[in-house]
Order: C-alpha cells, then structure tokens, then sequence
C-alpha cells in the first residue's frame, strides 16, 4: 500500500511541471489572441481611414498648391507616430498610469485654459480650441479624454477597495468638480460635442461600479445645466438644432448637413467606387477628417459604412473582455473608460453624418484626418493591449489531466 502511493505521488510530482507549463502556454495564447484581435481591428480602420484621406484630400491639396498627397502624407506621419507610441505603451505597464494620469490630466486642463486666451489659442470657424504654430497644431479637448479615463478608474477603484464607493465627500465630489470644470472649460471654446463624450464617459464608469441611483438624477441636474448654458444663447441654438431641419438655411448652417446626405444617397448599396466620390471637389466641406463617413458612404455604399460600424461593435466587445479578464479593478476600470471613449466619439461622429445628432468637430477614430485624435486613439489602444498582456483568461483548459492519467494507465 505504501510502494502503491509513494509510486501515485512520484508520478503527480513528474507530471505537475508539464502540466503547469501547458497552463501557462494556455493563459498566454488568450492573452495574445485579444491582442491580436484588437490589433487586426484597428488596422483594419487605420487602412480604411488612410485610403478615404487619400481620396477625399486630393483636390483641396491641389488647390492648396502642396500637391495632390500633402494631407494624407501629413495623416500617415500621425499614423507612425501613433503606431509607434502604440507600440511602445503596449509594453508599458498600465499600473505606472495610476502616477502618471494626474499629471498628465493637470497639464491638459492647463492647456484648456491657455485654449481661452486670445492671443495664445487659435481660431478657426468662430471656436476658438486649438494650441500650437502651424503645422504643429493640437486640440487640448482631445488630449484631456484618456488621463481623465485614468484618473477617474483610479478614484474609484481606489474608493470602492476602501468601502467608499457610495461616499458623497470621497467620491461623488472630486469626480463631480473634475468632470465640472473640464466640462466647462471645453464649452467656452465652444464644443459641446466633447463635452458629450466627457459627459458620457463618466456616466459610463460611474455606472460599471453601481452608484446610488440618487446620484444619476443629481448627474442629470448637472447635464441639463451644461445644456441650458450651451443653449443660451440664439446662434449656439440655431447650430445645434439645425439638424432637425437643415433645409430651413441649406446654403448656411444647413448645407454641410445637405450635403453629406447627398453623399450617402449617391453611394446606394455598394458605392460609387473608390476615388470616385463627388464630396472631395468642395462639395461636402471637412470631407477628411469630420464627415469622412459620408464619402465612405459614397464610394463604399450602406456594405462600407456596415463594415465600419461592425469594426467598431469588434472594436467595444473586444475591449470590454480585456476589461473583464484585467488582473485588477483598475485595469477593469480602466480599459472600460478606453473603450467607452472611443465608442462614444465614434457613435456621435456616424450619428452626426446620418442626421441624429447635431453637426460637430468630432473626428471618426482610427479613421478622420487630425493628428491630435489619431495619435491618442492609437495610444489608448496602447494602454488596451498592456492590460490585454497581464489580463487572466476566461477558462484554463485541464485537458491535460486526462492524458496524464493514460499515460500512467
């Protein structure tokens, strides 16, 4: 009896490196799946989104005098620097952000404030939102999204390991003075689109962690106070709601509306072909970077805008699993914040160029010319792929008990 399981735990002992070793084969296989899922998706809206620049450019450069490939040239140095920083933050543990975030959201308010000083912030089309000298131009507004994503997963991680989630001093009020002030620094520019998507993202995270239902209402009061601010005033009215009916100024504030309708109608089911779009000879203003979903529309048809928004649904059911399986709370939190921005700004961008939401600046992620978004989003999705790198899988497989037990059979 004795030699029979003094035999049984050698053997155990003999199998168990193995064992461990297929364990670990397994874990890292999940991990790199998600990753590379994520990666393939967001190539996928990089190459539509340079071949759209490329086609919807061309003839403004030509006007322009800077050749026929100056913009998408300038898009796809953006897109190598992204590339890169996405590259090099995918290797940079997502923890060290926990330090980092605050400062980096303390300069980017700093910014939003320096946006509001005429003589520092430059203007363009009555707003008044970018910092920088020509051709290094940036909008503060898209730099503040992902540190105030970091810092509000930080917060409330933090609050909810303490047992203080529901604390009204220790929560709901520096979440509510952050989210206040960057709200209204960014409506003085004006921009009430990214003050949508700030808005949603910390609605978002406040609902993943469950707060009191109390607070939503308290959130709403704020919300329509932003809204009756941006609201005040009769030109910011008829902008917003022009969208309801562009055909009551279609050679002013309604044309653009127009016009990327026409583009989307013109496309049918299967598009016009590419480079064949009408928007680029300055019928569609901005076809580049805010309403490069229209041309889409048009040379691609219904099949390429649905091949865009199934990108994006991939993109959202792909980072809420890296949130899911994050080794932590506030990798949970955190790659839901990511992915809720991206989503969120995608969302109002499509929703602007079918006519559901107002005409904004909001570029498409991955895909809009802009610098400024284009290297940020890359960077976020960065930050996805480090959790993704030390998230815990699902399931871990045991098929290897059974073949341990053959063997010894």
């Amino acid at each position: 009896m004795t030699s029979t399981t003094s035999k049984r735990s050698s053997t155990k002992r003999r199998r168990t490196p193995a064992t461990t070793r297929r364990s670990r084969l397994l874990v890292k296989v999940k991990r790199n799946s998600l990753v590379t899922r994520l990666s393939v998706i967001i190539i996928f809206l990089c190459v539509i989104g340079t071949t759209m620049v490329m086609s919807a450019s061309s003839v403004e450069s030509l006007n322009n005098g800077s050749g026929a490939f100056s913009f998408v040239t300038e898009h796809v140095i953006n897109l190598t620097i992204g590339a890169v920083l996405f590259l090099v933050i995918s290797r940079f543990d997502y923890r060290a952000w926990l330090k980092l975030g605050p400062i980096v959201l303390g300069v980017a308010v700093l910014m939003l404030i320096l946006v509001l000083i005429p003589g520092i912030g430059i203007v363009r089309n009555e707003a008044r939102r970018w910092l920088g000298v020509a051709p290094f131009v940036f909008q503060p507004s898209e730099l503040v999204k992902f540190p105030l994503a970091i810092v509000l997963a930080g917060i409330l991680a933090a609050r909810e390991k303490a047992g203080e989630l529901r604390s009204i001093r220790r929560t709901l009020l520096p979440v509510g003075c952050i989210t206040a002030l960057i709200s209204v620094l960014i409506l003085k520019q004006p921009d009430f689109d990214s003050t949508l998507v700030i808005l949603g993202l910390v609605a978002g995270m406040l609902l993943l962690v469950g707060i009191p239902k109390t607070w939503l209402l308290g959130a709403a009061v704020g919300g329509a106070a932003l809204t009756y601010y941006q609201l005040s005033e009769p030109f910011r009215r008829a902008r917003v709601f022009v969208f309801l009916d562009p055909w009551k100024d279609p050679l002013g504030a309604g044309y653009q509306s127009i016009a990327g309708y026409t583009s989307l109608a013109l496309g049918g089911w299967f598009g016009t072909g590419p480079g064949t779009s009408t928007a680029k000879w300055g019928f569609l203003p901005v076809a580049y970077s805010d309403f490069v979903f229209a041309v889409i529309g048009e040379e691609f048809g219904v099949a390429g805008c649905l091949a865009v928004v199934i990108g994006f649904i991939a993109f959202g059911v792909i980072g809420f699993k890296i949130a899911l399986r994050a080794p932590d709370r506030f990798g949970t939190l955190l790659a839901s914040g990511l992915t809720l921005t991206v989503l969120i700004q995608a969302a109002i961008n499509i929703g602007m160029v079918v006519g559901i939401v107002p005409v904004s600046g909001l570029t498409l992620p991955f895909i809009s010319y802009g610098g400024t978004s284009l290297v940020l989003m890359l960077s976020a999705a960065g930050i996805l792929c480090n959790i993704a790198y030390q998230g815990r899988p699902r399931v871990v497989s045991t098929k290897a008990t059974p073949k341990a037990k053959s063997s010894r059979g």
